[in-house]
């Protein structure tokens, strides 16, 4: 039997204030995004709401019947241990972990359960609104300010909006706004999906090109190639559903057709990219053209003041131009962004010291340790892979209940995605994801302490797609069997 929300005749409004508080603390992140006064005081009263808004999701959806409940409450409990085993310093000081974790394990993941198809579908078609709305206005501002060459500060004057180091940031480095833009337009993928009318469709559209052209000036390769996957996979499940209709094509050969379409689409995403560099710095330089005219160049500095006519660069009176570099593909050291050195060094460290490959280095500082073991002359904040980061601090324990979670997440996808009696909205789910768990072959977005949006819809939708996939592969044998979940409509 497969198994889907529960039927409820009508949405009460504690069903409507319950996603409506989920949601605000997705939108949060913009909040965090303009740093205003006092935010880390409100932000301390917010574990608290995350609590309650756990055990009330939890006893909704009676999530402590599936396995997956299991594994994050088991990485949960071994994430507070092994904190607590570094000592009360490591505890207070990393609670953001603990704290993030109980938000994305306990509120994200558990949401989709107890909810009906529909409520899911309704809520989705808001959630995917807003935040497509709000994200291509950021990427609307950040692309003016980059053709006039202007930067705005947040409120705080810590984070910039604007070209840096030949860069587009959002208030975020390159990189990280690059994983904002991705998982933003996945979600406006996601609302083509469950959008009702055709002007929906058409404005989601045009918010996915403006976060587009935004994403190609952050110059981020690993964002160029797992955008063009998720586009791919989006595209192919229409095409598979068109396939299966009007063909009669080995299934196993339509899985192949749907894969090479998504390779296509991410070598074909990544040279439309790199493409809109060049076009965006001819536009600007036009832009800087016509805004010249009639501006009278100020005179050279006097020979008399050495500092000015030897050191400093004389500058007319609209400022610098930052272009934005291209970063082209170099098959040599460089094809991996230097990222090779700080895995080697994290190898060669365990090699050493394999008595601390079971439980990891912990939270403190695990970097210091390693970096003696580094053969250059770089400087790393994380080791540029979930995957590698979380064997450096958890050890084997964690990896080995991540990829339990994950085991049981790409089980789930593979079955819904390629489902052929389920709507394409819920086919859709396990794409965003594939895109963020790819991305962090070589990222850390999905870094708990950070809390970045991939992670929040990450833990989002495989709560989604674990509830939506057919069978009952995720409940417990003494649950399976029970007869209590019905089929989705």
């Amino acid at each position: 039997m497969s198994i889907s929300p529960r039927q409820t005749p009508r949405p009460r409004p504690s069903t409507f204030l319950l996603l409506t508080v989920v949601s605000l603390c997705l939108l949060w992140h913009f909040v965090r995004l303009v740093q205003p006064a006092n935010l880390s005081a409100y932000e301390a009263f917010l574990p608290m709401l995350w609590g309650g808004l756990a055990a009330l999701l939890g006893r909704r959806g009676e999530t402590w019947q599936r396995k997956s409940f299991w594994l994050l409450a088991g990485s949960f409990c071994y994430l507070f241990l092994r904190c607590m085993a570094d000592g009360p310093v490591s505890l207070r000081g990393n609670t953001a972990d603990i704290f993030n974790a109980l938000l994305v394990f306990g509120v994200y993941y558990q949401l989709a359960f107890g909810f009906t198809a529909e409520q899911l579908k309704s809520y989705l078609r808001v959630l995917c609104g807003v935040w497509a709305l709000l994200e291509t206005v950021l990427a609307l501002a950040g692309l003016w300010v980059a053709l006039y060459d202007l930067v705005i500060p947040s409120l705080a004057g810590s984070n910039v909006l604007g070209l840096s180091a030949q860069r587009l940031n959002l208030f975020f480095y390159a990189t990280i706004t690059s994983s904002n833009l991705t998982t933003s337009i996945a979600l406006a993928c996601v609302g083509l999906f469950v959008a009702r009318r055709a002007v929906s469709r058409v404005l989601y559209a045009l918010a996915i090109l403006i976060m587009w052209m935004a994403l190609g000036l952050t110059a981020t390769r690993s964002g160029y190639l797992t955008i063009g996957l998720a586009l791919g996979l989006y595209l192919s499940l229409p095409l598979l559903r068109l396939l299966r209709t009007h063909t009669r094509v080995w299934e196993w050969l339509l899985r192949v057709l749907c894969l090479a379409l998504a390779v296509g689409f991410v070598a074909g995403a990544y040279f439309a990219l790199n493409a809109t560099i060049p076009l965006f710095n001819d536009v600007q330089a036009n832009v800087r053209a016509q805004a010249e005219e009639g501006v009278e160049t100020l005179a050279p500095p006097e020979e008399s003041d050495p500092w000015l006519a030897e050191g400093a660069e004389w500058l007319d009176p609209l400022g610098a131009v930052d272009s934005v570099q291209q970063r082209p593909l170099q098959f040599d050291s460089h094809l991996f962004t230097e990222r090779q050195y700080i895995w080697d060094a994290v190898i060669r460290y365990y090699q050493e010291h394999p008595s601390d490959l079971l439980f990891g280095l912990g939270l403190v500082n695990p970097l210091e340790q390693v970096m003696v073991y580094l053969e250059a002359d770089y400087e790393y904040v994380h080791t540029h892979s979930i995957y590698l980061q979380v064997l450096m601090e958890y050890g084997l324990v964690g990896v080995a209940l991540m990829l339990l979670f994950l085991w049981r997440l790409a089980s789930a996808s593979l079955r819904l995605f390629f489902a052929k009696d389920r709507p394409l909205w819920q086919c859709a789910l396990p794409v965003l994801p594939v895109m963020a768990l790819v991305t962090d072959l070589m990222e850390c977005f999905l870094l708990l302490n950070c809390n970045y949006p991939a992670l929040s819809f990450t833990m989002l939708f495989a709560g989604l797609t674990l509830y939506m996939a057919p069978g009952n592969h995720d409940l417990l044998p003494a649950y399976a069997k029970g007869g209590k979940h019905e089929k989705a409509a």
